[in-house]
């Protein structure tokens, strides 16, 4: 494994445990500031540590690596540049349509999407992946830098640390002035961010060797998405009965983990609810957070539902089908459309065939990488989380909003790849 890393791209990878810390630190790092948005003021606003990172990797990675792939994982490389290839076709689509319509340039450009699209979820979790030895690596990565977003997001209850988020940060931070918010981390979209974070910590909670730390790191995420929205708190909650009832190990292992589980759920929750008493908090965040948690069971009067439910959706003619080249706003022909759907706004960008398509392609290439899992039970973990991705697609964009498909797709190639023994790695140029 070894001599692997080195050919990705870490040559001087150390021997020594502290230089491992140091390494590990340093990936940790990377993907606090790849999977998360976040645009400091310190940076100019088209310089995002994201942009400048995947600048830095994607050199370090073909400056080292080039095009060579191991050879008992060439198939999943032929996937993969087959469903790149796929998206490249997408992007080039949408580019024609958004130029044919004059939205190229829009704020809510279809080219503009896919161009993020590709770049992010087809060639950078491709690249980024390289750099880690195995799929457990990748998940503690994804539970510090989540740990880190929801220590910021639980201390924005404190006015003075919500002032200092809000001055530090590029964004319409005041359009969520009643939401708790994080480093990038606001609405809806902020909660699934926080929730790529939460399924990796699943990951370990189902498939390793039960530990208190990730127990309490689970439920710290859980509270900080339960602050920022309700969208990833719900997820959240089916993956949570999941390992409560399809957790690895006989019943007296299961039983043991559910008994930690509650008990920290319980001990955090009264940690919190001291917090909030004993700390100036802005309790009006509270107020609206716990209201708008409740409406699960409220479904009649949930706004959110009442909202999605109107907006309307253009029926099927020519300029549909072909696409309006704009996610949303106004068309070329002047019509103004507004949906908030990921599957309407893509509909709309560009057509209902190449929307369709699109969809079908990554389902298509995720379910082809999840039939070499070999263990059912980690099968039928990341079949729920691509359920999941598909069914909160109808509420927002979050698949277009990047992280979930980045990290399941990393997590998942990653978990592909730990079934090839270090024996049998052998490089080869494509």
């Amino acid at each position: 494994m070894e001599n692997y890393i080195k050919e990705v791209g870490l040559k001087n990878y150390p021997n020594t445990s502290a230089k491992k810390k140091i390494t590990n630190i340093f990936l940790y790092l990377a993907v606090l500031f790849t999977v998360y948005s976040i645009h400091l003021k310190i940076l100019p606003n088209i310089a995002s540590p994201r942009i400048i990172l995947m600048l830095l990797f994607s050199f370090d990675f073909f400056r080292k690596k080039g095009f060579r792939v191991e050879r008992n994982l060439k198939w999943v490389k032929k996937r993969t540049f087959t469903w790149g290839y796929f998206n490249l076709c997408l992007l080039l689509y949408s580019f024609v349509i958004a130029l044919g319509n004059g939205a190229l340039t829009s704020e809510y450009s279809a080219f503009t999407a896919f161009f993020n699209y590709f770049i992010m979820v087809f060639f950078f979790s491709f690249v980024l992946e390289e750099y880690f030895t195995d799929e457990v690596q990748f998940c503690n990565a994804m539970i510090v830098a989540t740990l880190i977003q929801s220590s910021i997001v639980i201390l924005s209850l404190l006015p003075s640390v919500r002032i200092l988020l809000e001055n530090i940060q590029y964004g319409d931070i005041a359009r969520y002035s009643d939401r708790v918010i994080g480093i990038g981390i606001t609405g809806a979209t902020g909660s699934i961010y926080l929730f790529t974070g939460l399924f990796a910590n699943a990951y370990i909670l189902l498939f390793n060797k039960i530990q208190w730390k990730y127990i309490l790191s689970f439920i710290t995420i859980l509270i900080a998405i339960a602050f920022v929205a309700r969208t990833g708190f719900y997820v959240s909650i089916v993956i949570l009965l999941f390992i409560v009832f399809f957790g690895s190990g006989g019943i007296n292992i299961k039983i043991k983990r559910n008994i930690m589980f509650f008990s920290l759920f319980i001990l955090l929750s009264l940690g919190t609810y001291i917090f909030i008493k004993k700390v100036e908090v802005n309790l009006n965040l509270i107020e609206y957070t716990i209201g708008r948690l409740d409406e699960i069971f409220k479904p009649s009067n949930s706004k959110t539902l009442k909202t999605i439910s109107n907006m309307n959706i253009p029926s099927l003619t020519f300029e549909t089908l072909i696409g309006t080249g704009v996610e949303k706003g106004y068309t070329s022909n002047g019509e103004l459309i507004w949906h908030d759907s990921g599957y309407v706004q893509r509909y709309m960008s560009v057509g209902f065939v190449m929307a369709l398509l699109s969809y079908l392609s990554l389902t298509i290439y995720i379910n082809s990488l999840i039939k070499k899992v070999k263990q059912s039970k980690k099968r039928m973990f990341f079949r729920l989380l691509l359920v999941l991705m598909l069914f909160i697609e109808i509420k927002e964009p979050f698949i277009f909003t990047l992280a979930y498909p980045f990290v399941l797709l990393i997590l998942l190639r990653l978990t592909v790849k730990s079934y090839v023994s270090k024996e049998k790695r052998e490089e080869i140029s494509l």
